[in-house]
């Protein structure tokens, strides 16, 4: 019997398909090793990943980009869930943000804003109308409407933002759009206030 050679290009084939059986043949046990891997260096699992996307960019993009299209649902259940456990984290961490790109690139944070809001006049409009209509609701017959107008126009002058001390529109509680319930703010105190929180609340 003749022996055979191999080419090097026959040799890897069959060294890919020898691995791909074994890995077949071994899932559990494979995962189960990778777990504990991981948990046991996570240092050096991270270092490794960066390596592997610095050297492998549009395979990664396209790895990540697949995995997205195919969790749609679970990336979206996570990251809501992630939001609503951690809302004044990411809120203080979007107005430092917000502070950095004002003091480096003001010009570019106003063209960011200027740019969503015409890519998204959907939403600016939804937006508005909702606050328009929270205020109208929240609005009683007594509430002086002259004063109310004489507040926001000063806020505008002084470049402040029109905050109602006791919310209008939160899950805990319902204030009203009246003169007295009104403050001026900056808009980052504004922003970090919440409607979760108010002066005197039990």
């Amino acid at each position: 019997m003749a022996l055979r050679i191999f080419t090097d290009e026959e040799r890897l084939l069959r060294k890919k398909a020898g691995n791909a059986a074994y890995r077949s043949k071994n899932r559990e046990k494979l995962l189960a090793w990778k777990a504990k891997y991981r948990k046991e260096h996570p240092e050096k699992v991270k270092a490794a990943r960066v390596i592997h996307k610095a050297r492998h960019p549009e395979r990664v993009k396209a790895q990540d980009s697949a995995y997205r299209q195919k969790n749609k649902d679970k990336i979206k259940t996570t990251q809501t869930a992630y939001r609503e456990a951690n809302r004044e984290k990411l809120r203080a961490a979007a107005m430092v943000r917000y502070e950095m790109l004002k003091e480096i690139c003001p010009e570019k944070l106003r063209a960011q804003s200027t740019s969503w809001q015409k890519a998204n006049p959907g939403k600016v409009n939804a937006s508005t109308a909702r606050r328009y209509a929270n205020r109208v609701r929240a609005t009683p017959a007594w509430a002086d409407r002259e004063r109310i107008k004489k507040i926001y126009i000063e806020a505008s002058q002084r470049g402040l933002h029109v905050d109602h001390i006791v919310p209008i529109r939160s899950p805990i509680v319902c204030g009203l759009h009246v003169e007295s319930n009104l403050q001026l703010l900056t808009r980052e105190a504004n922003m970090l206030k919440g409607n979760r929180q108010w002066p005197g609340m039990p």
